[in-house]
């Protein structure tokens, strides 16, 4: 499992995931709206909720996304 940094404006999360694609789609979910996701590590990227929905539909493993939402927790920012 590799730890994914990710945030929207002022606000960072941090959460466990077995791949990129699975640590996108559940950003992804968790932030449920369709604004612009930073994601600082394990390598820097950003995306639109929406289009990592849309081009992952087909791929959505529901057990393993509910778990990788489980490890979410705030991370403070200093």
């Amino acid at each position: 499992m590799t730890k994914y940094i990710f945030g929207v404006m002022s606000r960072k999360w941090e959460l466990e995931a077995d791949s990129s694609k699975n640590a996108d789609i559940a950003m992804a979910i968790f932030i449920g709206k369709n604004i612009p996701v930073a994601v600082y590590e394990p390598e820097e990227h950003g995306f639109l909720p929406q289009n990592i929905m849309e081009n992952n539909k087909h791929s959505i493993e529901s057990e393993k996304l509910h778990k990788i939402i489980g490890t979410i927790k705030n991370v403070t920012v200093e």
